[in-house]
């Protein structure tokens, strides 16, 4: 598996394209969409990623190419067994409080890439709508919800957003077939 996409390249990205969106926002709303099992083709994600990043620009084609494989790089690591997703905004060295503003956006933009599915929510499980109920909370915090004094906080709540997420991927998608599964006989 290759590594996840990491902010500074979805960064790198929305600089490259003028992008008035942060890299939380766009990297939330792709992850929301995917998680409700919605998929794009590529011609289809180029769009909508061009409207999540609130751009006027169109992409030229190294960029366009970078647009897919940051899509199929969310994929892959939202499928792979390991669960190395991770939530994309502002780097770790910032302070808490920076950071949890970034978390809420994410949350927030994620909630609308669950939308942007086209998913009927309204036949999923208990479960499922507490994760969501709970990352909706988590979009309303702001920056003076926190303060830089208790790092393991912030490591519950972001471990907490983390999981929630792989959840509703489970939730809604199902899962390739390992090569180990696939040989296996009963």
């Amino acid at each position: 598996m290759s590594e996840q996409f990491d902010y500074e390249r979805v960064l790198h990205l929305c600089t490259r394209l003028g992008a008035r969106a942060t890299p939380a926002m766009i990297h939330g709303a792709i992850a929301g969409h995917l998680c409700a099992g919605g998929r794009f083709t590529a011609e289809q994600f180029i769009a909508q990623a061009i409207e999540v990043m609130e751009t006027d620009q169109s992409a030229d084609p190294d960029t366009k190419v970078e647009l897919i494989e940051f899509y199929d790089n969310m994929l892959e690591v939202l499928q792979d067994e390991q669960m190395l997703f991770r939530p994309v905004f502002v780097a770790d060295g910032q302070e808490i409080p920076k950071r949890l503003a970034e978390l809420a956006s994410w949350c927030s933009a994620f909630i609308s890439g669950l939308g942007l599915s086209g998913r009927d929510l309204s036949k999923m499980t208990q479960e499922a709508g507490e994760i969501i109920s709970d990352l909706s909370e988590i979009s309303l915090l702001q920056e003076q919800d926190a303060d830089d004094s208790d790092e393991a906080d912030w490591m519950t709540v972001f471990e907490h957003v983390r999981l929630s997420a792989l959840s509703l991927f489970l939730e809604f998608n199902e899962l390739p077939k390992s090569e180990e599964s696939d040989s296996t006989t009963h």
